[in-house]
């Protein structure tokens, strides 16, 4: 399986590099397994991430790997924590305008993987999962969703994000499809959701006439 080519946003241009070449034992920690772990999974998706291929790319015999890790789930784990806290949280502007950023950046980062979704939907809550949440929550209490709507609200942003890396992956339409690409296709589905939230409410009366969106986060 081949690993999903990504523009990386800027400043993220360094994410793809990752420690390179065989290791000795005492070289090991969780941390370099982590590394290598998310090199793997960029090139040959989560299908191809087992804890002997870990092995392989350290160059270390398959045991040395188990001092570190219990077993393929603690390395899925892991995996999971690195791609959510490589997502760079937006901390200024409307609700609007950060949760634009916040949702381009997290495709840009789950499309690195091949297989990601269903490991970020089902792998125990990590901190940087919490830290999302956080700031999901505060974006739709910003927007004021109603109290008793808010979780809900929550839930969906998560759940258009990772649905649509999850359909991208697993059934891609060529560029040049009537749909149009597939980040115009997400954009799109974003605006629909940006306005949903805007209706749950009054928020809507507050949004300025011509919101500046960052340059991480292109205006639909």
């Amino acid at each position: 399986m081949r690993a999903r080519e990504f523009t990386p946003l800027p400043g993220e241009e360094g994410l793809g590099s990752r420690p390179q070449g065989p290791l000795r034992f005492g070289d090991l920690n969780r941390s370099v397994l982590t590394e290598v772990a998310l090199r793997v999974a960029e090139r040959d998706g989560i299908a191809g991430l087992t804890t002997r291929t870990l092995a392989r790319e350290l160059g270390l015999s398959h045991t040395a790997i188990y001092h570190h890790v219990r077993n393929k789930g603690e390395v899925l784990d892991l995996l999971a924590e690195k791609i959510l806290s490589d997502i760079t949280l937006p901390s200024e502007g409307p609700w609007q305008v950060r949760l634009r950023e916040f949702a381009f950046r997290a495709r840009v980062s789950m499309l690195r993987v091949e297989g990601i979704s269903p490991i970020l939907i089902t792998r125990p809550q990590g901190e940087a999962r919490i830290r999302i949440n956080t700031l999901l929550s505060e974006i739709v209490a910003e927007a004021r969703v109603p109290a008793d709507q808010r979780e809900g609200a929550r839930i969906l942003i998560a759940n258009y994000i990772l649905g649509s890396v999850l359909m991208e992956q697993a059934l891609p339409i060529p560029l040049t499809s009537s749909l149009g690409t597939s980040e115009e296709r997400f954009c799109d589905g974003l605006d629909i959701l940006i306005m949903g939230l805007e209706g749950s409410s009054a928020a809507g009366d507050d949004v300025p006439p011509d919101v500046e969106f960052g340059a991480t986060a292109p205006r639909c």
